[in-house]
């Protein structure tokens, strides 16, 4: 699957929506972000990406990176 943005292009969209400026900017991928979802309660972030077996969960309130799920092959 292609990336359809990078994590860095969502972030600052989402924050320049709404402070035109980024709130945050995190990395921590191996390739291009496919897929960002948010926790039903709001609290988390779940990132995926092309070429990463790893699902990388994030703090909504700061930013901060929590933990990693591996995907096993």
């Amino acid at each position: 699957m292609k990336p359809i943005f990078s994590l860095l292009a969502v972030l600052f969209l989402c924050a320049a929506t709404s402070a035109q400026q980024p709130l945050w900017v995190r990395t921590g991928h191996l390739g291009g972000v496919c897929g960002l979802i948010f926790t039903p309660d709001g609290k988390h972030f779940i990132s995926s990406a092309t070429n990463d077996p790893r699902i990388l969960v994030w703090n909504t309130a700061n930013g901060s990176y929590e933990r990693t799920i591996n995907i096993p092959n």
